[in-house]
């Protein structure tokens, strides 16, 4: 009983572990930035500045007269101008093929895909508040 017991309570503590390492996994870079742009998670803010990573759960939010670049694991590169917000809603990426989801809250964006859609398209969505 005592060791079913320890057994479970270890399985809960690697779910929460790997739950946590999901959520702080690296999925792209800052190439550039331009005047004022943030990382928002629910532990918080940052201000991001080239070189900085972006990770899975993180809402990218420029500021006015902003613009910033991220580079993603598989080399979709995204562009944000002033005053947007962007949220990856799943990055999956094995090193050659996945999926990709991204949700553009606000607006205006470039957006060139790297492998996965290059791969395969329909592997790509991106959804904005008018389509």
């Amino acid at each position: 009983m005592r060791r079913s017991r320890t057994i479970a309570c270890f399985v809960v503590l690697l779910v929460g572990l790997s739950a946590a390492a999901r959520a702080a996994e690296e999925i792209g870079e800052v190439a550039r930035v331009q005047n004022e742009a943030y990382a928002l998670a629910e532990g918080g803010e940052r201000r991001l500045a080239a070189g900085d990573a972006i990770h899975d759960g993180e809402r990218v939010v420029t500021g006015p007269d902003a613009r910033i670049e991220v580079i993603f694991v598989d080399g979709t590169s995204l562009t944000l101008g002033s005053n947007a917000v962007m949220r990856m809603d799943e990055l999956v990426f094995d090193g050659t093929g996945g999926s990709m989801a991204l949700d553009m809250l606000s607006g205006a964006f470039a957006f060139t895909t790297g492998l996965i859609g290059q791969n395969d398209h329909e592997s790509v969505r991106v959804t904005t508040p008018v389509a």
